[in-house]
Order: structure tokens, then C-alpha cells, then sequence
């Protein structure tokens, strides 16, 4: 009786595994690093501030690049979310599913589905983004927007380092505990 339970718990911690790996891989952003109150654009090598007067004469942008830059960023920003949200909802559907008194092996199976769709979608709508926003600039622009996106990203990784930010090391972050803030130097706990 005890392998046939053992036969029986091994394909559910199995699909446990899976669900935990998947859930954890499609986090919803931390809201600290939403990009919409400081109008910045993700990528792969990491945000860009938005079109502001200095980039667009950093860059060489013309108006006409800058236009469409924006409202491929407008757009860009609606499908991430459209496709965040829709993760969000099948994790939680998920996550019914597996709590169930006798969860249904087809139905987790078809949600985990519907999950690696999702996340396969806002990967590829992250390439598409990238592929048309090299179509816009020029080699020299591409080039510029490369070296600014490194030196943007060294800031950023630099402001968030120490006791509060989210850099490596002691404080909110990387550090030691037991889970985002509470490591040695981190902010007191309530």
C-alpha cells in the first residue's frame, strides 16, 4: 500500500514543482521598479529613460524616430501588461486547482499550459519590441543607446545598494535573512 501512495504523491509533488518553478519564474514586477512614474523603457540590457529633450539630442533622434519610439513604448507597455495580468490570473487559477481535495492531473496540466503560453508571449513580445526599435535607429543610434542604457543601468544598480536599497549586501536585497528587507541593516520591522 505504501508504494501505491508513494506512486501516487511523487507525480503531485511533481506538478507542485513544476507550478512552484513557474509561479516564481513569472513574478509580477516589484512595484519600486515599475516603469511608469519615471516613464522609462525595459530591455534586455535594462531601462532607458524616456524620450526627454537631452536623450533626444544624445541620440540624434529626429522628431519623426522620437514619435514612434514613444508610441512603440505606449504600446509596448499595454501588451506587458495585458500579458502580466493574464500570468497573474492563470497562477491563481493555478493555484484553486492544486489546492483542491483531489486535484485534477488534466486540468493543472492544461492551466500549466496556459501559463507557459503566457510567459512565452511576453518573451516574444519583448523581442518583437526590441527588433522594432532597432528598425528605428540608425547603427550610430543603436550604438549611443547602448552605451546609455549601461551607464543608466550602473546608476541605478548603485543607488540601490546599501541599507534600504536593493542592491548586494546587508539591507533590503541580496543580503542575509529572512526574505527582502529583513537582512542585517535593513529597515526595522514593525
Amino acid at each position: 500500500m505504501k508504494a501505491k501512495a508513494s506512486w501516487i504523491l511523487i507525480p503531485i509533488l511533481g506538478v507542485a514543482l513544476v507550478a512552484g518553478a513557474a509561479w516564481s519564474f513569472a513574478q509580477a514586477p516589484d512595484p519600486e521598479d515599475d516603469p511608469l512614474p519615471d516613464m522609462e523603457l525595459e530591455s534586455a540590457q535594462g531601462a532607458m529613460p524616456m524620450m526627454g529633450p537631452d536623450l533626444r539630442e544624445q541620440l540624434g533622434l529626429t522628431d519623426e524616430q522620437a514619435e514612434k519610439l514613444r508610441a512603440l513604448w505606449v504600446e509596448g507597455m499595454k501588451n506587458g501588461i495585458r500579458t502580466r495580468s493574464n500570468m497573474m490570473i492563470a497562477r491563481m487559477e493555478l493555484e484553486e486547482l492544486m489546492r483542491a481535495d483531489t486535484p485534477d492531473r488534466a486540468a493543472i496540466d492544461a492551466k500549466l499550459r496556459q501559463l507557459t503560453d503566457a510567459q512565452g508571449a511576453l518573451l516574444r513580445q519583448h523581442i518583437e519590441h526590441r527588433l522594432a526599435m532597432h528598425g528605428l535607429l540608425t547603427p550610430e543610434q543603436r550604438v549611443k543607446a547602448r552605451t546609455l542604457m549601461r551607464h543608466h543601468m550602473r546608476q541605478r544598480m548603485f543607488q540601490r545598494r546599501g541599507p534600504g536599497g536593493q542592491g548586494f549586501g546587508p539591507g533590503r536585497g541580496f543580503g542575509p535573512g529572512q526574505g527582502r528587507g529583513r537582512g542585517p541593516g535593513g529597515p526595522p520591522q514593525d
